[in-house]
């Protein structure tokens, strides 16, 4: 199960990041007590959280050695081990009881290469891959990375399905007139003008119009209208339109820009994911720092050490699997 399914299990996550933490004193040992203490669902998902790190902890490190000794050996190791091999061969490698939980581990960390639930989408990019297509009726769209969509393009309509991730779309005019949309899990942007920028976000899509209008229209909400350089975040019943919405800076990673105005520095992690192939976490209190500038997202490596060398954090790499940004200590 992973863990945006599991709430239990993602808040024990975020404890074990705090308790690692240099901040964690008896006031945050007695906070995490209280939740262990409030629900049978806290124990038990803490519980597994243990018992998934002590028997990942062997076969993990059998893995980076072979990658010391042998580069490449890694990526070889995870891949074959997410194909799902017999489970005698697992053992071989990997040793007893840790080959489902390490075959499940690698599977994530595959995942966050190639991203396995958008393998049959009609265009999708790789982790750090941005891509340009063509689409039938001569639109330009433009993908993140790890994007994915599908098209229905018919008699009466174009329609893009944004499977995952962030487009940008340059629309071209139609001579029969169709209208062009782009569909969400929480409903439909449909376009009025010619450029437009929409990413699908946990729970909620985001849209931008960069040229001319947009028209929003949620799965069971009432529908908004936005007029060129305005922006809105909607779910299925509700929109809201964004005060301010600098649609150069949103449209920056198209040139493979972050451009960060007054960004938290959990909105910066939010936009390195995509181009980070290992699991990055950001401890909550670090994710509420203000950052400002403009980073290649090509080199995110760079970026975590530029952000080390101009905030008040430290960065922590379990060689490239795993990256923890949290509070420097003082």
């Amino acid at each position: 199960m992973s863990l945006a399914a599991d709430p239990a299990l993602a808040a024990a996550a975020d404890w074990a990041v705090r308790l690692q933490s240099p901040r964690a004193d008896a006031q945050m040992q007695g906070a995490f007590a209280r939740w262990l203490a409030a629900d049978a669902a806290h124990r038990a998902a803490w519980d597994r959280l243990q018992a998934a790190e002590r028997l990942l902890a062997a076969p993990l490190a059998r893995i980076r050695a072979a990658e010391q000794q042998q580069p490449g050996q890694a990526a070889s190791a995870l891949q074959a081990l997410a194909a799902g091999p017999s489970r005698r061969g697992r053992r071989a490698v990997l040793g007893g009881g840790a080959a489902a939980v390490a075959a499940c581990a690698a599977a994530a960390l595959v995942n966050r290469h190639t991203p396995l639930q958008t393998l049959a989408a009609q265009l999708r990019t790789a982790t750090g891959e941005r891509r340009t297509a063509v689409l039938p009726d001569g639109s330009e769209l433009t993908l993140n990375a790890r994007s994915a969509v599908d098209m229905h393009f018919a008699a009466g309509e174009r329609v893009v399905l944004l499977r995952a991730g962030e487009i940008l779309v340059q629309v071209a005019d139609d001579p029969t007139g169709r209208p062009f949309a782009v569909q969400t899990a929480q409903g439909r942007v449909q376009a009025w003008g010619t450029r437009l920028l929409v990413r699908q976000e946990d729970g909620c899509t985001r849209a931008t119009a960069l040229a001319q209008g947009l028209h929003l229209v949620p799965r069971s909400g009432a529908a908004e209208t936005l007029e060129e350089g305005m922006g809105a975040v909607f779910d299925a019943t509700r929109v809201r339109v964004l005060a301010q919405v600098d649609a150069t800076a949103q449209a920056a990673w198209t040139e493979g820009l972050l451009d960060a105005r007054d960004l938290s520095l959990g909105e910066v992690v939010d936009a390195l994911r995509p181009y980070h192939a290992g699991l990055l976490r950001v401890d909550p209190q670090a994710a509420r720092l203000r950052i400002f500038g403009v980073f290649a997202l090509d080199r995110p490596q760079r970026v975590l050490q530029d952000l080390v060398d101009t905030q008040p954090i430290r960065v922590r790499q379990w060689g490239s699997l795993v990256t923890l940004i949290e509070p420097r200590a003082a």
